[in-house]
């Protein structure tokens, strides 16, 4: 038979709220002496009581904790991200373990082997993009998941993203109306598939309005602010500058206005900048900056919603859905 709070205070002969209150971690709020809570909780331990949360989650296999796997939390767009699927969580009575790749698929897997020890009930994963076969083999063993953001070409499970070829393809072909022929393309490692998207909307763009393709004005680097800062320093120190450069993120552009102000550049005067995934930057500088921004709320929120459906369908039938959802960006170039 079950350990309940009853026999725990009638061993120590105390009430059951006592107990209660011990169990549940409120001793200090509810102002019991420290020696009570020590006896309660080793009587608690001794006749290995179990809470009725943790013999439910044994019970039926549901812990109500998902995990988010994110390559970076000081990334102003993936911290945002981050509090969106937590707050949508916390509405369904979910709890979220967050976890860091730091941008490395070797530690991506190591995080990832090491929540499913722990007991989660699924996953939503913003990967690093290089390799898939992990995410396959957890595809593979039916364990609900969801990838956000960033994905894949050949990965058959839940997607959550933007399309990131026509993004590109928008903003270059709009700065071209406004007379720009050097365009700049500051980006991260080009064996992701969303940089390569990228690369091929950016190339198609040039095509369509008959500009030659400059090898030069792709710089291929990361998105953090010394990155942005040397990798617009090299753009800027070429014979034939571009007169407008396509950034990713706050902590890119900021390293990338840093290096333009030390050229005595100004913006938008002599350089024009487009960033992707800008959040704060934008609403601090007097200096306009053109912005591609994603619906990082319905894309949080969509990604939450297919993961908790699939979670309920696996328990209830073993089955789920496939679903693949790539949301429309706002583009800001007038």
């Amino acid at each position: 038979m079950a350990v309940t709070l009853k026999r725990i205070a009638s061993e120590l002969d105390v009430s059951v709220s006592l107990v209660s209150q011990v169990l549940n971690g409120k001793a200090e709020q509810s102002r019991i002496k420290k020696e009570t809570e020590l006896l309660v909780t080793k009587k608690a331990k001794e006749l290995e009581y179990v809470s009725n949360k943790i013999a439910r989650a044994l019970r039926t296999k549901k812990h109500n904790v998902i995990a988010l796997l994110t390559p970076n939390l000081a990334n102003p767009f993936f911290a945002e991200i981050t509090k969106v699927v937590q707050n949508e969580l916390n509405r369904f009575g979910y709890s979220l373990m967050i976890l860091e790749s730091n941008d490395e698929t070797k530690k991506e897997i190591e995080e990832m082997k090491l929540v499913r020890s722990r007991g989660i009930d699924g996953m939503i994963i913003i990967p690093v993009g290089e390799e898939y076969f992990h995410i396959e083999k957890l595809e593979s063993q039916n364990f609900p998941l969801v990838l956000l953001y960033r994905t894949f070409e050949n990965v058959d499970v839940n997607t959550i993203t933007v399309d990131h070829y026509a993004n590109i393809y928008n903003m270059v072909s709009s700065l071209i109306r406004k007379g720009h022929t050097k365009i700049a393309l500051i980006h991260g490692k080009t064996i992701r598939f969303a940089n390569n998207e990228r690369l091929r909307g950016y190339k198609d763009a040039l095509k369509k309005h008959n500009i030659d393709f400059v090898n030069e004005y792709i710089v291929k680097i990361g998105f953090e602010r010394e990155q942005g800062y040397n990798g617009t320093k090299k753009l800027l120190e070429l014979s034939s500058p571009p007169t407008a450069i396509i950034l990713n993120g706050d902590l890119q552009t900021f390293g990338s206005l840093h290096a333009i102000q030390e050229k005595k550049l100004k913006v938008p005067d002599d350089i024009v900048l487009v960033s992707i995934n800008i959040l704060y930057l934008e609403h601090f500088l007097l200096t306009p900056i053109f912005a591609v921004h994603h619906p990082i709320k319905e894309m949080g929120k969509s990604a939450v919603q297919i993961l908790l459906n699939n979670i309920q369908n696996i328990q209830q039938n073993g089955k789920r859905q496939r679903v693949k959802n790539v949301f429309k960006s706002t583009l800001n170039i007038k």
